[in-house]
């Protein structure tokens, strides 16, 4: 798998959705959150608590709107991560 640094790049696109005033996420957003959220799900242990943990990091640190970052998932057509600053990534 690739370094998580490198994979966050691919929630770029959603800043406009998550930091701003867009409606929606883009296309390019979903398509960048569908790919870590199929990297989570294929991650064994390990992988997937550092995915969790970066995310929840992100939420903690960066100015998102947390109510678009939690309707992110059904926007996107997301199983497996989320945008939470509360999340438990021991789970």
């Amino acid at each position: 798998m690739q370094t998580l640094n490198v994979n966050s790049n691919l929630l770029i696109p959603c800043e406009g959705f998550l930091m701003s005033g867009s409606d929606s996420p883009n296309t390019a957003c979903c398509n960048g959150a569908q790919i870590i959220d199929k990297q989570f799900q294929e991650s064994d242990c390990p992988d997937r608590e550092a995915i969790c943990l970066c995310l929840k990091n992100a939420a903690q640190t960066l100015p998102i709107d947390l109510q678009k970052a939690a309707k992110l998932p059904a926007l996107c057509n997301l199983t497996y991560i989320s945008i939470d600053p509360n999340v438990d990534c021991s789970k």
